[in-house]
């Protein structure tokens, strides 16, 4: 039946398109006529495409009039092809806000996946039945479609097979060892490659489409619902990452199809290279978090990047194909094109250098290094700055408090006698018979946590989203803390001030404390700076909500304190510094009873602390 009701839509079709018909009900004004002309169009391509792999399943089951059903497969499929073509902007609309695809256009590639699929099926008997010309054709529609998808435009199509004898010995030489040169790339070529890595990319970070015209960077994620997987590795000299088994089997069988085409080409020896990448840690790691979290691979690439690389590839396919029965003077033309295809995605999947083009090379030579370190946790799910579609704050997920009706008693806080000391005037105290520092020069590591600090600062003006602003404020927070550890940090008061500024920023409670869960160091042998940092990380989980962890560094650094005020000891000695520790120690521990009251008025016990020790009440 459906052939005749294809032959019934084709008929249809033709008398209305009479005249452009399509076309002015396409621009028209009645919305339901285009919508049902879209349906026709969309109708007609689908039962051409199913109509053709109907007939060749048959044909290769049964053996019978191969050739015929073959020739008729490829003038099918051209069919459905110059429909595409013609009608681009139906079938082919991405979203250029956010680089999303509609789901007509997913569905277009569903279309074009199972057509091109098809096309190598009846191509690899075709040709070498005489249905060279059909196949020729075919090959020249499929470039068209390709160029749609791939942003190309069209008159990038010209000269790709402009390849003269004269050029045979250069030939040669570029398809002869690894890595392979690239200066043979056209715009199209290029445009291939570029769209191959991007889809590559795609099918493992969540945030990124891989319809994004330019080449992937971490300024290009955008905030997505289908969470936030950064499963790709960027240590290396290009961007790698894992492909579902289904392509890199196929990329696996069209690497041995170029063997025995290019005999002189070194073997890139895929198989082992892609096992050896899969055993490692990286890799393994990836792999089972994903398992843990129960993400499937349509989960990550949403936009349809899976069909895109089965297109891909079959288009890679299908011009080894056409090299194999092509003399030489095309040969090389068709070569090209499925290199543009296979190195990209051969280089990404083993994590290996196979070509020297500069594709999949700019996250890399970009990247800042701590910002990703910063952002990228142990469950390979990306925390940093993402972009929004419309490029504003993405509405809060966190409920609101109710807030409680006037008849409820609500606990009043006690008048606060916190005496308040400005870090200038700790700093004075701090400094006060302090040895003059001449060396000027900073130590490698005070260098690199001021790196750090200064990278975690631009993170967080680069933050869009409110998750991404939380977990730039507790970074900035564990920088400073980091500072003012250092010799060279002019003043570790206002660094560990700032630093508990930035924490009560970022989410309460939960896991945030880690960062600031450190070794102390031996009792009765601390010294000033050891005892600020400890305050510092106190007064940062009291900004966390993290009240008996901040009580207990504060009545340590208290119990130091004491021990050395006593003068019990005579190795224990109470100087201008402690006294400055002394003084911050006991402006932490008021900070802390405030937050502790104020959490009891909204939680009641869970916010109550235990009563202080006599360090801290002395």
């Amino acid at each position: 039946w459906i052939p005749r009701l294809l032959d019934i839509f084709r008929h249809f079709l033709k008398d209305l398109d009479k005249n452009h018909g399509v076309d002015k009900i396409l621009s028209g004004r009645c919305e339901v006529t285009r919508n049902n002309a879209v349906k026709l169009l969309y109708a007609v391509t689908e039962l051409i495409i199913s109509n053709a792999k109907s007939d060749l399943i048959s044909s290769i089951e049964t053996g019978i009039d191969e050739d015929k059903v073959a020739q008729q497969v490829v003038t099918d499929i051209v069919y459905a092809f110059k429909i595409i073509v013609r009608f681009e902007e139906v079938f082919w609309n991405p979203n250029e806000s956010d680089w999303s695809l509609p789901n007509s256009s997913m569905k277009t590639l569903k279309l074009l996946s199972s057509a091109l699929s098809a096309l190598v099926q009846a191509s690899s008997s075709g040709i070498a039945n005489n249905l060279v010309q059909s196949i020729k054709n075919a090959f020249a529609n499929s470039c068209h479609v390709m160029s749609i998808i791939c942003r190309a435009d069209s008159d990038t199509l010209d000269g790709l097979f402009g390849w003269t004898s004269s050029n045979e010995e250069y030939a040669s030489e570029i398809w002869e060892s690894f890595p392979l040169v690239s200066e043979w790339q056209l715009p199209f070529h290029k445009h291939i490659s570029l769209k191959t890595f991007n889809l590559c990319v795609a099918s493992c970070v969540s945030s990124f489409s891989g319809w994004e015209p330019n080449e992937f960077h971490l300024d290009s994620l955008r905030s997505r619902d289908n969470g936030n997987i950064f499963g790709i590795s960027i240590s290396g000299p290009s961007v790698a990452g894992f492909l579902s088994s289904y392509i890199t089997d196929e990329i696996g069988s069209q690497w041995r199809m170029v063997n025995s085409i290019l005999q002189n080409l070194e073997s890139v020896e895929y198989e082992r290279n892609l096992s050896r990448r899969m055993n490692a840690e990286w890799y393994q790691k990836v792999k089972d978090n994903l398992k843990k979290k129960g993400s499937e691979k349509n989960t990550i690439a949403c936009f349809g990047e899976h069909d895109a690389l089965r297109i891909l590839l079959s288009f890679s396919n299908l011009c080894l194909i056409a090299a194999k029965h092509s003399d030489e003077d095309q040969k090389d033309g068709f070569m090209r094109l499925s290199m543009s295809v296979l190195l990209p995605l051969t280089q990404f999947s083993i994590d290996k250098k196979v070509w020297d083009s500069e594709i999949g090379t700019r996250v890399i030579n970009d990247q800042n290094e701590s910002r990703v370190r910063y952002y990228l946790d142990e469950n390979s799910q990306w925390m940093g700055p993402t972009k929004q579609s419309d490029n504003k704050m993405p509405p809060s997920t966190r409920k609101r408090r109710q807030q409680k009706s006037q008849n409820i008693f609500v606990r009043q806080l006690k008048p606060s006698k916190i005496v308040r000391v400005s870090t200038s005037a700790l700093l004075e105290e701090w400094n006060k018979g302090a040895p003059v520092r001449e060396d000027c020069t900073a130590s490698e590591s005070a260098t690199l946590s001021m790196k750090k600090l200064d990278d975690s600062m631009k993170n967080l003006t680069k933050s869009r989203t409110v998750c991404s602003l939380e977990r730039a404020s507790l970074d900035v927070a564990t920088a400073l803390i980091d500072v003012a550890a250092h010799d060279e940090c002019q003043n570790p008061f206002i660094c560990v001030q700032q630093a508990a500024i930035f924490a009560s920023m970022a989410p309460k409670r939960g896991t945030n404390d880690e960062p600031f869960k450190k070794f102390l160091p031996v009792q009765t042998r601390c010294t000033p700076s050891e005892a600020i940092i400890i305050l510092g990380r106190a007064d940062c989980m009291r900004a966390l909500h993290f009240l008996d962890e901040a009580q207990f560094l504060c009545s340590w650094v208290a119990k130091e304190c004491s021990l050395r005020r006593d003068g019990d000891d005579d190795e224990l000695h109470w100087c201008s510094r402690w006294k400055a520790v002394g003084i911050l120690t006991y402006i932490i521990a008021s900070a802390i009873d405030e937050t502790s009251m104020k959490l009891s008025c909204t939680e009641g016990k869970a916010g109550s602390i235990r009563q202080w020790g006599e360090a801290v009440e002395e």
